[in-house]
């Protein structure tokens, strides 16, 4: 496959528009940059994926050690872990090559930190005097990181405020002992406050305050998994409560296109066009869910919804630029197309069905691949 950056660079050279030596900088540079950018994906990746193993091995490990440190000592153990990786990934923080690392600690660090405070109630009881000096140790974390991190950098405080939520659930149960059903209320409570906080002060300073906006992001996507806990706890809704997911999650792809199609620059991001994408992917769980769960269509109808968000996505994605929104709904097709066929397997208009699937797609490659050519030419 061909760079387009480098097939640029020639079509300049080839017509006087830079000189040989600017060309062979500007190539150099763009090969650079596209090495140090791969391998920061790939950092991330394997950063993601030694965080998740750090926190698996964190619960192996109460597993292991049960018998050995007996429940007090696992807790404090936890504790010092999580201080220990949240302390190293700030370090690291200062080194550019090792930022994504250093990111990815502090998340691990996070996580063990929420396994502690949660296990901490196996040695001490709720209201105790350890056991609500976890509550606070959890209640507390949120709100010294965040702003020391907001000084830092964008990323940070996101993953401080998606925390911050299951702290303060963990601090109002381990300090004050109340049920989970008051706890999520008050999260609820805290949720819209926390939002308008974060828009109020992102409006305000939108250069000044780019944390702001991860932080807002970082509470939408929380307000998700409280509104499914509030209609399943509290209200009591039985498979009603994804009808209160559904909305949210409607609220949440309509603020996104907003905010994609913002016409103030200030406020508009490059990273909104992913946002969006694994928006359409969380359709996926969220699609299923709504139509086979609640309503109890046919498996073809739910299907055929999947289809149709996807279809939207794609056309969205090829109209307005995002490509990792026509990706993303191009998955949904493909999900949409394979559950049709498993579940009208034999069926010649299953057959039927998929094949005209599979031209779709490759028409829309090919459109795709036109409006690349234009877009190179224009």
């Amino acid at each position: 496959m061909s760079d387009p950056v480098q097939d640029a660079i020639g079509r300049w050279l080839e017509k006087d528009l830079v000189t040989p030596g600017q060309a062979t900088a500007l190539s150099n540079e763009a090969a650079a940059w596209t090495e140090e950018a791969g391998s920061r994906k790939a950092q991330y990746a394997l950063a993601t994926a030694a965080a998740v193993v750090s926190i698996v091995a964190a619960a192996t490990f109460l597993g292991w050690a049960w018998s050995v440190l007996g429940r007090t000592g696992e807790s404090l153990v936890l504790v010092a872990v999580a201080i220990a990786l949240k302390g190293l990934g700030m370090y690291m923080e200062d080194r550019r090559r090792w930022r994504p690392v250093a990111y990815l600690l502090q998340v691990a660090g996070l996580g063990i930190l929420t396994v502690a405070v949660a296990h901490s109630e196996r040695a001490w009881a709720d209201q105790s005097a350890l056991g609500s000096l976890f509550g606070f140790i959890a209640l507390a974390t949120p709100l010294v990181m965040i702003p020391v991190t907001a000084q830092r950098n964008p990323f940070m405080p996101a993953a401080h405020t998606a925390f911050g939520y299951a702290f303060l659930y963990l601090f109002l149960d381990r300090a004050l002992g109340l049920d989970w059903e008051e706890a999520i209320w008050i999260l609820d409570l805290v949720l819209l406050a926390s939002l308008a906080f974060f828009a109020l002060r992102f409006r305000r300073d939108p250069e000044g305050s780019e944390w702001a906006v991860g932080a807002l992001v970082a509470g939408l996507f929380a307000g998700m998994v409280l509104t499914l806990l509030t209609g399943l706890g509290p209200l009591d809704r039985g498979d009603e409560a994804i009808l209160g997911l559904d909305l949210w999650y409607g609220l949440l792809v309509a603020l996104t296109l907003w905010a994609i199609h913002q016409p103030d620059p200030a406020l508009r991001r490059p990273w909104y066009g992913g946002i969006l994408a694994w928006l359409v992917l969380l359709w996926v769980p969220i699609g299923y869910a709504t139509t086979m769960a609640f309503l109890d269509v046919a498996d073809a109808v739910s299907a055929l919804v999947q289809g149709v968000v996807g279809g939207a996505a794609i056309a969205y994605g090829l109209r307005h630029g995002p490509r990792s929104v026509m990706y993303a709904g191009c998955f949904l097709v493909v999900v949409a197309a394979w559950v049709f066929g498993i579940q009208a397997s034999g069926a010649i208009g299953a057959v039927v069905a998929l094949g005209f699937t599979a031209a779709l797609l490759f028409w829309i490659a090919g459109r795709a691949g036109s409006e690349d050519g234009n877009e190179a030419t224009g």
